[in-house]
């Protein structure tokens, strides 16, 4: 289970697999294998549950099923369902193997010119290459067609397992033609990376169902062992056609039934595919400026602790810097990963700057707000269909100055003491202007002054950073609103040590403070979801003409 489990591989539950079968019968007509020019294989079988009481046994004859696990294979061969029906079950790595380790019956079907292949398979969701997110796939090696798709110029989509499955699928029976039942998830349509492969695989789309993995990929008993899928996302079952020799609009439609537990549709979705054209989300929001090697500061809990204005040994942090955000992606799987943060930036951070900030709020606000859909996971964010309003952008500076975790304190690294001070202060005039806010919005911040005026009492509150009379120091919610017990949990997690300031205060917030904050969040997803994720919008302005943060008129 736990080599499954890391190659992202899954077993088939059998109400899927008996339906996808019957809309390929759909597709290729009742008792097509009777005439014995059908050949269908899955490379990728495992232990056959996809098969397994799906493919009738009259065409098991005309069946081939391979895997590169022996015990796999032992486990197909031993099986009364299978033995000594089908027209092979074999050792075969699908990545790595030549044809010369193919069984001599399945050589000599290969080379007959007037049979029809059908591949049924589920091949494995993992990504071969490392980085953020996929430590749970360590073991994933990359192969033989993952190299060859490299030398061919097709980037990142080389790293994902199953692109290999169809890479070679598509090389190696592309000039004859293939009918493919596929499982998979919808990356191959939606993400950016797999543009080079597209180009060399144009299927017609004939149709298919999708689910959420989490609710049919869970509970399967096989030998007394549980496994569970991670996380909620989108399975597809597409039938895809490549028989025809004319290759496929990418822009035909991608609309696939949603399936509930119990195998009845109860909506659609429609993918779309990555649109080149289009202006990034992060070209659009977050300018890339990964500055000098200089050193980092102590990531706490997801909080922004900005340090401009403070005392910093010279060289150690630019004189503009006031944070970074993180985001390795663009789309819905990734957006836990996108956070701002205290740290100089590394690879897919940039800086937050006193030029750059109304910029980068505003997006970070548009990302994060999004409800979590499983529907939505491999969908992308675009750079908007048209400049933002400044209701707009006031809007989404409020949301993320009272969701981000923003913090100040004071810190000890290898001996060198920083104290972060919070730059982001809201009710600092010279940096925010809220007259532009929505209903809405100035509903939020009244409740967030009447918190701070009369909850805190932020203005003559008693901090480690001296009396609090007079102007006041915005500590920030994060402060407020968390224990010391919770930040000494982050703390000691990523530091190995207790958190240094003790003065952390517990003030909850009241219940109409936190449903002004929902309110907000839901007005400025309306906007995410109608600017940057809606497909077919018109755009007003081409990808080299669109505004850039730079360009545009930030002042409120």
């Amino acid at each position: 289970m736990d080599k499954r489990r890391s190659a992202g591989s899954f077993y088939t539950p059998y109400l899927l697999a008996k339906h996808a079968w019957q809309m390929i019968v759909g597709q290729l007509g009742e008792n097509f294998w009777q005439d014995g020019t059908w050949r269908i294989w899955d490379n990728c079988a495992g232990i056959g549950n996809l098969q397994y009481e799906v493919i009738p046994e009259e065409a098991l004859q005309y069946t081939y099923l391979s895997d590169k696990g022996l015990a796999e294979v032992t486990a197909m061969q031993d099986n009364g369902y299978f033995k000594g029906k089908c027209g092979g079950i074999f050792p075969f790595d699908w990545l790595n193997d030549n044809e010369s380790k193919l069984p001599v019956h399945l050589r000599n079907d290969l080379q007959n010119k007037n049979l029809k292949w059908l591949f049924f398979i589920n091949p494995p969701y993992a990504d071969s290459g490392t980085g953020i997110g996929k430590e749970y796939k360590r073991g994933v090696k990359f192969g033989n067609i993952g190299d060859e798709m490299k030398n061919k110029g097709m980037g990142q989509s080389a790293n994902e397992l199953s692109l290999q499955f169809l890479y070679r699928i598509e090389r190696d029976f592309g000039k004859r033609g293939y009918f493919l039942g596929l499982f998979s998830t919808p990356k191959w349509i939606t993400k950016s990376s797999p543009e080079n492969f597209r180009a060399a695989w144009n299927p017609v789309f004939l149709g298919g169902f999708m689910l959420n993995a989490s609710e049919h990929f869970i509970q399967q008993k096989i030998k007394q062992l549980e496994l569970k899928a991670h996380g909620h996302f989108p399975i597809l079952f597409s039938l895809l056609d490549r028989r025809t020799k004319k290759k496929a609009d990418w822009n035909q439609n991608w609309t696939y039934a949603e399936f509930d537990k119990q195998i009845k549709t109860v909506s659609s979705k429609t993918f779309s595919v990555y649109d080149k054209n289009r202006l990034p989300f992060r070209d659009y929001f977050f300018p890339f400026d990964a500055g000098k090697k200089k050193k980092h500061l102590p990531i706490m809990a997801s909080a922004l602790i900005p340090t401009a204005g403070t005392s910093r040994k010279s060289g150690k942090v630019s004189s503009g810097f006031v944070g970074s955000i993180k985001l390795a992606t663009i789309d819905f799987q990734g957006q836990t990963l996108g956070f701002l943060q205290s740290s100089l930036p590394t690879s897919h951070e940039v800086c937050i700057t006193a030029a750059n900030y109304k910029s980068i709020l505003t997006g970070y606000a548009l990302y994060k707000s999004v409800k979590y859909e499983w529907q939505r996971d491999a969908d992308i964010f675009y750079a908007p269909y048209r400049d933002l309003t400044n209701e707009e952008i006031a809007d989404c500076l409020l949301y993320t100055l009272l969701e981000n975790q923003t913090a100040t304190t004071m810190v000890e690294i290898k001996g060198e003491k920083f104290h972060l001070k919070n730059w982001f202060n809201p009710f600092d005039k010279e940096k925010f202007d809220w007259s532009n806010l929505s209903r809405v919005g100035k509903k939020a911040l009244e409740e967030l002054t009447n918190y701070c005026e009369s909850t805190v009492q932020w203005r003559t509150l008693q901090t480690p950073y001296g009396n609090n009379k007079g102007g006041g120091v915005w500590l920030g919610l994060y402060q407020y609103r968390m224990t010391y017990d919770e930040v000494n949990k982050t703390y000691r997690r990523k530091f190995d040590r207790d958190y240094p300031n003790r003065d952390v205060f517990g003030f909850a917030y009241s219940d109409t403070f936190k449903q002004a904050i929902e309110d907000l969040r839901r007005r400025v997803e309306e906007s995410a979801v109608d600017l940057c994720l809606t497909a077919g919008k018109t755009v007003e302005r081409t990808r080299d003409t669109f505004l850039k943060p730079a360009q545009m008129q930030w002042d409120m």
